[in-house]
Order: structure tokens, then sequence, then C-alpha cells
């Protein structure tokens, strides 16, 4: 912090390079409001043209007037104008003309880095060649021009023993009473398992706070939810605990689903299991399974659905996950090949979530749910997602206490988009992760993909991966199976 004040009261611009999620544009609007002078921040991708950027820094040319002002461009390596922000940072040039002296200049940005491990092993292999090279890349952008390479501060990571003190502080901040020595535990060695499987950016504070807010949902869900059969008793009383409960379900939400291999989840459940254990906080074997698979039955068991549809793994994991994403507002992305329930579990939600008319007690204190599709394909533009959004938030203005509505975004085949060189994905940034004021998305948004998008993105939204199927294994099961039972009946 002392470093990028120093730099601003030079008037030196100052880069923000780091992964997603470690708190680059944070930091910068955290040091603003303790600075107190005023801030303005402009969220780039590849829809944003040179008149928005003229206009943003015109405007901010007229509050300069009163005093200082600080300019933060972020995912400044995303946009198209890129040469024309380069002027901007190193020579304080707007197409030809200097800029206010009371700007000061900050920008944030994702490093242009190859990818070391295969992206994801779940569903489809990406086959688009003309964007070859970005496909290969952990983030989706360009390389910074040489002029401003200067400014860049490396940002970094988090040191573990850091991280493992944030954890703590932001447990006892937001769960306040539901707080326990053991979830500080159970997330820290959570994030330490997925990025000894996947990366070391693939997971971040963002996903800290998607648990505590998950925990604080099922907490109340599992106090206040009616049973859905009169003698159904859920969820029965002792151990686990209604807490215990939530931390699980959270964690399995928030981690265990991204697991796309099944041996890597049985080894995430028996790591959470050893901690529970040593904390006292429950006792049983594989009692993380069995709080999964209750949760997801007692949902599924509330639902009227056709005849012909089994309840199988992955709708169980599809229709929990996008129920409770919708009610907290929480982005998803159900990644997984074709014929993994993503687009089942949808349909059945869209027609047993119907606010008041719904036929279960409990969905009836739910708000309805309106769905309004996207369908991405590789010519898909910044701004026809973003009319996709606006029709969002404005049916979503017509709610009211009385008729509850959640309004609700499903991009689907959203990886088709990321291989538009128009780079439309790169505007979900801000809408995922609106700036201040807002605290959150106004609406909800799920995304369903044949396989994984870039760290960016799928850093702002909970992900659920499904293991790939052998097809051919697959087929001599159904085949088999079809000989015994017809064998059977003979």
């Amino acid at each position: 912090m002392a470093l990028i004040l120093l730099r601003a009261r030079a008037n030196i611009p100052v880069i923000v390079c780091g992964e997603a999620g470690c708190g680059k544009t944070s930091l910068i609007a955290y040091l603003a409001l303790i600075v107190e002078v005023q801030f303005m921040a402009l969220n780039l991708h590849a829809g944003i043209d040179e008149r928005i950027i003229m206009r943003f820094t015109n405007d901010a040319s007229k509050k300069a007037e009163k005093g200082e002002i600080w300019l933060f461009f972020d995912e400044i390596n995303t946009c198209n104008h890129i040469g024309l922000l380069a002027d901007l940072i190193s020579r304080r040039m707007l197409n030809g003309k200097p800029i206010h002296p009371n700007i000061r200049l900050f920008s944030a940005c994702n490093p242009y880095r190859i990818r070391t491990r295969t992206q994801s092993k779940t569903g489809l292999t990406n086959k688009v060649k003309i964007h070859e090279e970005q496909s290969r890349l952990v983030y989706q952008v360009k390389p910074l021009p040489d002029q401003i390479l200067d400014y860049v501060w490396d940002y970094g990571i988090l040191k573990p023993e850091d991280e493992y003190r944030y954890i703590q502080i932001m447990i006892e901040k937001e769960l306040k009473t539901l707080a326990h020595p053991v979830f500080a535990e159970l997330l820290y060695t959570s994030q330490k398992f997925i990025r000894k499987v996947e990366e070391p950016y693939s997971v971040s504070l963002r996903d800290v706070i998607r648990a505590l807010t998950l925990v604080k949902f099922f907490y109340n869900s599992l106090e206040n939810r009616p049973a859905y059969e009169e003698e159904h008793k859920y969820p029965p009383p002792g151990n686990p605990t209604i807490t215990t409960r939530s931390y699980v379900l959270a964690l399995s939400l928030c981690y265990h689903s991204r697991l796309y291999d099944q041996n890597l989840r049985k080894q995430y459940r028996r790591e959470m299991d050893q901690i529970l254990q040593n904390h006292n906080s429950y006792i049983g074997d594989d009692v993380f399974v069995k709080i999964m698979r209750e949760e997801q039955e007692d949902y599924i068991n509330r639902m009227q659905c056709p005849p012909d549809v089994a309840n199988n793994e992955a709708l169980l994991e599809n229709v929990l996950a996008t129920i409770v994403c919708i009610l907290t507002r929480i982005p998803l992305f159900l990644i997984g090949a074709p014929s993994s329930s993503k687009s089942l579990a949808i349909r059945l939600i869209n027609l047993n979530l119907r606010g008041s008319d719904s036929n279960d007690e409990y969905f009836r204190t739910l708000p309805q749910i309106y769905l309004i599709p996207y369908q991405c394909t590789s010519s898909s533009t910044s701004d026809g997602i973003m009319k996709i959004f606006d029709k969002a938030n404005k049916y979503q203005k017509t709610a009211s206490k009385q008729f509850p509505i959640a309004s609700v975004v499903l991009l689907d085949n959203v990886d088709l988009a990321e291989a538009s060189s128009f780079n439309p994905l790169k505007v979900l940034h801000s809408l995922l992760e609106p700036s201040y004021p807002a605290t959150g998305p106004t609406v909800s948004v799920i995304g369903i993909s044949n396989r994984r998008l870039d760290n960016s993105k799928s850093s702002r939204a909970l992900i659920v991966r499904r293991y790939f199927h052998n097809l051919f294994i697959c087929f001599c099961k159904i085949f088999l199976l079809t000989i015994f039972f017809l064998g059977h009946k003979l």
C-alpha cells in the first residue's frame, strides 16, 4: 500500500498485475477511500470502444477541476484499444491532448501466461482452431505493450499463514454466532486441496466469501424448512448439528462439486471427515457424503418430475446447486459433457419453483423463477449479453414482497462465446461482480458449458463439474444390462 501511495503522490502510473481474485481492484478502491480522493473505475472488455474511454476520461477531467481524482482501468489487457490506453498511461495523452494534472492513473491486469496443466478433463475437448493460442492461456488476455511494462507492479499471492488469518477474520465477521474454529481449518484445507489438484491460482478469497454466504443460507433454510411429508423429519435431531450440516453443505458446493474425478472427491471427503472428527464435530464414517445426499434428496422429493426421469447423482447435484445459487444470487457454471443432466435440472427447477403456485409448501415460500435464456455462439457480442442482463434487471424490478421473483439469466453453451474473436465474455466480469456501490449481482446467473472457461470467469462463479464417462464403457454397460433383462424375461 505504501509503495502504491508513493507512486500516486509522484504522479507515476500504477498497473497492478496479479491472479484473479487476489484483491487488485479492492486494494485501489480501498486506498482511494483511505486518502479521501475521488475514485472512478471503468471495467474494460472487448465490447468497450474508443468513445466510451474518451467519455470516461472527459468526465474525470471535469471532476478533476475540484481536486485530485484516481482513474482505475480494470482488466486493461482485455480491451481492443490497448494502444490508446498505453499512450494514456505512458505519456498522459489522449488522442494527442494532455489530460488534467489532477488525474492519477491506475490499472489492473491478469498475467499473460500459458497454462501448465490441462484445462479440464470434463466435457468436450475444445476443437476451435482459430483461437488456439487463447485456449492455451490461463486468462484470455493480450500481452501488455512494451511502453507500459515499467509501470507494472506484481501483486503476488497471499502467504499461507496470511490466508489462514484472513479466513479466521472473515468467519468471525460474517458468521458471528455460527463461527467455530473447525470451519476455518476446513476452509483453509479446502483451498490448499484445490490448489494441489488444479493450479495455485484456481481458488482465492472469493471462494471463501461464497462458502460463508452458503453457510448462512443453509442454516436459515434448515432451521425454517417445513417437511415435505408429515412423517418425514429433516434434518433429524442430534449429531450432526444444523451448524455442522451447514458447514458440510457449503463446502460440498464450493469445493467438492468442482472436482471432476471421483477419486479426488473421495480423497477430499476423507480429509474433511478427518478434520471434523479431530474437532469432535460428529461421530461416524462417511457423514460428509450422507449429509450431501440427504439434502439433495430433500429437494428432489419436493418436485414433480416426469415418470421417466432417473434421480441420478448428476441430476441431484445439479438441482441442489442451481436452486441454492439462484436464491443466493451466486453465479453458477454447470460444466459437463452432453447428457450430464444440466439442462434437465434447469427444466425441473423452472417447472416446480413457481412461487405461491408451487405444489410444495417450502417452494411456496420461495420466489418464482423467471428464466431469460441466451444461446451463446461464436458470433456472440458483448452488447448481446448486456441486453439480456438489462432485460433480466427490468423484470426483477417488477418483484414485490407479495409476489417475489427471481430473475435468472441462463447462458447456454457459454463456452462457444469464449471462442469468439470479439471476446464477449469479458463483459461478465462487471456483471457478475458489479462495482461499488453495488454489493453483488442484481439477478441470478447460470451458465451451461461443455468445458471450463478461463480462470478470470471461473473465479467469479461457483463451479459444478461432472466427470467424463467413457462412452464405450457406458455403451457396453447398457448393452449387457439389456441382454440381462431380456434374458430374464424370456
